[in-house]
């Protein structure tokens, strides 16, 4: 069973990161799509304590996971995020055999990148994950400045 696990939170840095609009589309309905697009997955799933993030993954026909309070402040760490993602995945499925995590705030996700590693992952039985990295960090949107 292959599932995308989209993660995502409320409260940031940054207020409604993962819900602005970037180019007429809210920042976390590119992974989204990029999910749905690649064809690769048997399931779904975002785990948010953002009704907004959630309601967003569900018009892309993610299920929600909603994420406990403890797992939703500034010092929750991802890697617990994960776990309850799982835990919860699997007590409605059953076993997972891969996981791909998206994070809802970058867009940068296509469904090449998501078809080429899992395709990379199943081939390879050395592997345990992959990590698609940026070859030309100079053009990477993080480097974008707003000019006032």
């Amino acid at each position: 069973m292959n599932v995308a696990l989209l993660t995502g939170r409320k409260g940031s840095s940054m207020k409604d990161k993962n819900i602005r609009m970037l180019l007429g589309v809210p920042l976390a309905a590119y992974p989204c799509k990029a999910a749905i697009d690649s064809n690769i997955f048997d399931h779904m799933f975002c785990s948010s304590d953002s009704d907004e993030l959630n309601s967003i993954a569900e018009g892309f026909n993610f299920k929600k996971i909603i994420r406990p309070k403890k797992l939703a402040s500034d010092t929750a760490k991802h890697v617990d995020v994960i776990e309850h993602a799982i835990i919860e995945i699997e007590s409605d499925l059953g076993q997972i055999d891969t996981l791909t995590i998206m994070m809802a705030n970058c867009p940068t996700i296509t469904k090449e990148n998501l078809s080429k590693s899992y395709e990379i992952l199943k081939k390879n039985k050395n592997l345990n994950s992959i990590v698609p990295v940026i070859k030309n960090q100079d053009q990477h949107p993080f480097r974008a400045r707003k000019v006032n």
